[in-house]
């Protein structure tokens, strides 16, 4: 994914419409389902990695455990790396977005609360 999508929202929040605001929980949705994929694969790679070692004597089999076991940490470690890069980029899209989001449900809290109980200012 190319951060230089997102840049025009990082600088200006005020030209994003609804559909951007949903475009990015729907990419924050898929970046942590991605993630979760990486983590599956890397736990897959270890138990297998883990079987070929313990169960075979073998020392191409021993070495081919270990590989797994290598490939599979490095694995974990990358997709990791892979969805802090690309939540810091749709945080900062979305940073401002949830503050105002913040403000306004404060206000319309407080003006129904006001509502409901007869106050008006």
């Amino acid at each position: 994914m190319s951060e230089d999508s997102y840049l025009p929202y990082e600088k200006d929040h005020e030209q994003m419409i609804l559909r951007d605001y949903l475009a990015v929980d729907r990419t924050m949705m898929a970046n942590e389902t991605s993630f979760m994929s990486y983590v599956r694969t890397a736990l897959t790679m270890i138990a297998a990695g883990a079987t070929l070692i313990k169960f075979f004597n073998e020392p191409t089999m021993q070495a081919l455990g270990w590989g797994f076991i290598v490939i599979g940490g490095w694995l974990a470690i990358h997709g990791y790396n892979r969805f802090r890069q690309i939540d810091v980029v749709l945080h900062k899209v979305k940073g401002e977005t949830m503050h105002r989001a913040k403000k306004l449900k404060r206000s319309k809290i407080g003006s129904t609360l006001r509502f409901i109980l007869g106050r008006t200012q």
